[in-house]
């Protein structure tokens, strides 16, 4: 019950009475003997500390992956993963290399374990390996709607 009130606090919005939760929820279940259930609330913990202070939940995220490699593949795994590369390595470090293997070992997660709702959202934040060199052979600077459709940018 707790990750269902968390997530639905989140998505309205309420990211603060979601962060109490998972603290709650953290300080419960966080030894649980089941390696799934004590990953998932690491993250959910991990995740909103996160959000409201810069780091503070690298650690939470990273015990979380552990966790999650004990156990089969899963989209609480994937999702894990795809958070953790959002909000932790780019975002809070960027860390753009650790980013895109963190995404690609998502991938390959979603993808064992059928996790099929997480697969379109972790390819849309794949980076081309190219992107920001002079030499990249695919053209990947936004379409602009000011420019009729056509790439923007210089080039």
């Amino acid at each position: 019950m707790y990750l269902r009130a968390i997530d639905a606090a989140v998505l309205s919005g309420d990211t603060r009475h979601a962060s109490v939760l998972a603290e709650e929820a953290y300080r419960r279940f966080a030894s649980h003997p089941d390696h799934a259930t004590a990953a998932v609330i690491h993250q959910r913990a991990g995740y909103l500390r996160g959000l409201h202070t810069v780091g503070a939940g690298g650690p939470l995220m990273e015990k979380a992956l552990e966790l999650f490699e004990l156990c089969p593949p899963s989209a609480e795994h994937a999702e894990a993963l795809l958070r953790y590369a959002r909000t932790f390595l780019l975002g809070a470090c960027g860390r753009r290399e650790d980013h895109r293997a963190a995404l690609t070992r998502a991938l390959e997660i979603a993808e064992a374990a059928g996790a099929t709702g997480v697969i379109p959202r972790i390819l849309a934040r794949i980076p081309p390996r190219c992107a920001g060199s002079r030499r990249c052979p695919v053209d990947v600077r936004p379409i602009s709607p000011r420019a009729g459709g056509r790439r923007g940018g210089p080039g």
